[in-house]
């Protein structure tokens, strides 16, 4: 058989190994002596070879072949030996110094393999063996653990990369492959292969993430003028905190400036940054978004630049009223930042937090949990919501609870 390409070769060779049940490896490769370009490549049985008694203090008896077949394929020599006890010393202690067993490659100096030569512009096969003298795995199910076959496909990583992107966890990735396949046994990686895939496109993309953004933003920006960024970095250069909005919620902002909602309680993204969007409402009654930001913390600080920020991107015009959640850092911030707003708490939160406090007290009395509803869902005006809510102390004896005192506090 010829090849165009010693890569074409090898995953021929290999898949053929995967089909009659053994792992390959590179062993030897032979440079020209005018090109310096390899020109002769022998593929081997991972299972080649006799190998070396380890001079470990241990006095191991038996070593492990490395069989990754890129470490050695413009080498003259045989497959990277890794000594058993070295190996432990530096990764397999646990806590309590008990060394963990790795398991063992034997050698059986297996005779199988494939030459090939590079005859002028193809490769070609000049020597092959197909006899083993040991077991071979029959199993498909158990071929992907040989470590020539435990990998990933490059259609697959593309994929999985689009996968990874929607912020899927490897279980569910794996799930999803699994139904490709058939069934889990056949997929020909295991869980870890993809975690340590997904590993490598975080690393990939930790630090060009930033320089992407501020691309797809400026590209924004040739299409709508009016689009608006802001970002600061911490004293290692790295992102602290982010805001944009586009032209038309700035415009949007200009009429409908007198309600703005803002809330922090959404961290479903692979950095666990706080997103925060504001939101606003229209003559119709529909909600809009006026602009969104990351946080690295929810702290005054953090939120001051923020709104900060936020009156830059308005021409300096502030909302007339703003509602979030009893967060005491966010009502420092509007209180410096937003000092004629009206600020109130979100009904929502209020009734969500007050579910774990008076919640017990409401379950026990019926009279008053109704009565309490009605006092906060359906008291239009302050003097009908005191009457109510006095109305409903005195009646139950709740003058002296801490919970009821607080939620009157703020109200």
């Amino acid at each position: 058989m010829t090849f165009s390409t010693l890569l074409e070769a090898k995953e021929y060779y290999n898949s053929y190994a995967k089909r009659i049940g053994f792992s390959i490896r590179t062993n030897t490769s032979r440079r020209s002596a005018f090109t310096k370009e390899v020109e002769k490549v022998q593929f081997v049985c991972n299972k080649e070879g006799k190998g070396k008694k380890s001079k470990s203090k241990e006095q191991i008896d038996e070593l492990i072949y490395d069989s990754d077949d890129d470490s050695n394929s413009d080498q003259e020599g045989g497959a990277e030996m890794l000594v058993e006890g070295e190996e432990d010393r530096k990764h397999n202690k646990n806590s309590a110094g008990i060394k963990r067993k790795r398991e063992k490659m034997k050698c059986t100096q297996c005779k199988a393999r494939m030459v090939v030569k590079l005859i002028g512009a193809r490769w070609h096969v000049i020597y092959f063996i197909s006899e083993h003298n040991h077991a071979l795995i029959t199993k498909p199910s158990l071929t992907k653990f040989l470590r020539s076959h435990k990998k990933i496909p490059k259609e697959e990583k593309a994929f999985i990369s689009l996968l990874h992107g929607c912020n899927l966890k490897t279980g569910r990735v794996m799930q999803l492959m699994s139904e490709f396949y058939g069934s889990r046994q056949l997929v020909p990686y295991e869980d870890k292969d993809v975690h340590n895939f997904r590993s490598t496109l975080r690393t990939t993309k930790k630090y060009k993430d930033m320089q992407e953004m501020l691309e797809y933003f400026e590209e924004l920006k040739q299409h709508d003028p009016e689009f608006f960024y802001k970002f600061k970095l911490d004293d290692d250069y790295r992102l602290r905190n982010l805001f944009w909005i586009d032209g038309a919620a700035r415009r949007a902002y200009e009429t409908y400036h007198d309600y703005v909602s803002f809330d922090t309680t959404y961290m479903t993204n692979m950095y666990d940054m706080p997103f925060a969007p504001f939101i606003g409402i229209n003559r119709h009654g529909q909600s809009f978004q006026l602009g969104c930001a990351f946080l690295r913390d929810e702290k005054t600080p953090s939120f001051v630049w923020l709104f900060q920020t936020f009156l830059e991107a308005m021409k300096e015009k502030a909302p007339l009223n703003i509602i979030t959640d009893q967060d005491g850092a966010m009502r420092s911030a509007i209180e410096h930042v937003f000092p004629l707003a009206n600020h109130r708490n979100c009904r929502w939160h209020i009734m969500n937090k007050a579910a774990g406090t008076v919640g017990p007290l409401l379950k026990e009395d019926k009279e008053l949990e109704d009565k309490f509803k009605d006092c906060i869902n359906y008291s239009v005006m302050p003097e009908e919501f005191e009457a109510k809510w006095q109305a409903m102390i005195q009646k139950h004896g709740l003058q002296d609870n801490k919970h009821f005192g607080h939620l009157y506090s703020i109200r």
